[in-house]
């Protein structure tokens, strides 16, 4: 008893010569005392002790002694070794500690986790803000000069367009001997060229400084009410002589009681201009391009263009419709443009709250479909809209 109490501890084990005979208990000691009464201070240790020992060997693991601890229901286990030697005692408060220690070694060890990955976030974090600044700037320069770029070819148009349009008058004048014959018909072909050439330049030229004053916020709407089949045979007599020379058949579906359009006129009869060129340029001889206007209240004033050209591939759709877009196939790679025909009746369009669809399959041809707000129908007393 002054053992358990000196050392602090609930079992004592009692060593014979052969190294154990015995354990004792605090649960031994009040039995016998229960028992015995004030004599049992007088009793011996091989009077009291537990003489059938459980042990384990400093080989089993924690999971076999707990199982051994809770299967004889007790709370001390003697760790023997070879012999029986008593190497140690494992008690339920040591596995306790133990299991405390490794769970404090656990939090500190997930501490240490958390503080290593804050701190790998907090890099990852202050890298990701200093790359997006790099970005942002890079952005911020690149639209800086996109904005420049579009403002001194706007402000070049006047520049640009007076050489070609001074080339161009005087080519048609030679062209056409107004001021007495050539002479070589040499020099009637190289004229010829100079007028086909400058006239394709001034076209390029005209759909870029077009795009660069879209972009630099310059392009205005002088809006007004148009007829939608004037603006269209207007615009099919732009490229009548490329049909006629394709013969290709052009049917317009657009009926003469079409309510107006309250549009830019110039820029919807460039539209259809822009589209009748695509459409003629892309469709074999003998090809067909069909014009649709229709209203509804729901969708708007549509007009649509389809031809029975070479087509579009769908993933090829994005390509056409971005500036400078040329598909690089070998169905398009021949035919020359700036590509900046669809983009720019796209913005345009745009320009007029509207939208464009493009609708197309390689080698049976394209469509192109655009919608204008149901605000922009000029109704006539009397008409109607179709529901």
């Amino acid at each position: 008893m002054e053992i358990l109490s000196a050392e602090q501890v609930g079992t004592v084990l009692v060593i014979d010569d052969q190294g154990l005979a015995g354990i004792i208990s605090e649960r031994d000691i009040m039995r016998i005392m229960a028992e015995h009464g004030p004599k049992a201070v007088d009793l011996r240790a091989d009077r009291i002790m537990t003489e059938h020992v459980i042990t384990c060997t400093p080989e089993a693991g924690l999971a076999d002694v707990l199982a051994q601890m809770s299967r004889h229901q007790i709370r001390h286990m003697p760790v023997a070794g070879g012999g029986r030697r008593i190497l140690g005692l494992i008690s339920v408060r040591d596995v306790l500690n133990f299991q405390q220690h490794l769970l404090m070694a656990d939090i500190e060890r997930r501490k240490e986790d958390e503080g290593a990955l804050r701190d790998a976030y907090n890099n990852l974090e202050s890298a990701f803000k200093a790359r997006t600044d790099e970005y942002r700037m890079a952005r911020d320069a690149a639209q800086t000069a996109n904005r420049a770029k579009s403002e001194f070819l706007a402000n070049m148009s006047h520049e640009l367009r007076t050489p070609l349009n001074a080339i161009i008058g005087f080519s048609d004048v030679m062209c056409t001997e107004a001021m007495g014959p050539i002479g070589s018909p040499k020099y009637q072909e190289y004229i010829s060229d100079i007028n086909e050439s400058g006239r394709l330049l001034l076209s390029l030229i005209n759909d870029l400084l077009d795009m660069s004053k879209v972009e630099a916020g310059r392009e205005d709407l002088i809006e007004e009410a148009c007829a939608i089949r004037a603006s269209t045979e207007g615009a099919l007599k732009l490229v009548r002589d490329r049909i006629a020379k394709k013969g290709i058949v052009v049917h317009v579906d657009i009926g003469a009681d079409i309510p107006q359009l309250w549009a830019d006129q110039r820029k919807i009869k460039q539209i259809l201009t822009n589209l009748f060129s695509n459409a003629v340029k892309f469709t074999p001889d003998n090809g067909g391009i069909t014009v649709r206007a229709w209203c509804r209240a729901e969708s708007g004033f549509v007009v649509q263009v389809t031809d029975t050209g070479i087509g579009i591939a769908p993933e090829d759709i994005p390509t056409a419709l971005s500036k400078f877009g040329q598909i690089d196939s070998t169905l398009s790679r021949s035919y020359d443009g700036s590509g900046l025909g669809l983009p720019l009746v796209k913005s345009y369009v745009e320009l007029h709250g509207g939208s464009l669809d493009l609708q197309s399959e390689q080698g049976v041809g394209t469509t192109v479909s655009l919608r204008f707000p149901a605000s922009r129908i000029v109704m006539d007393d009397g008409q109607e809209i179709v529901a």
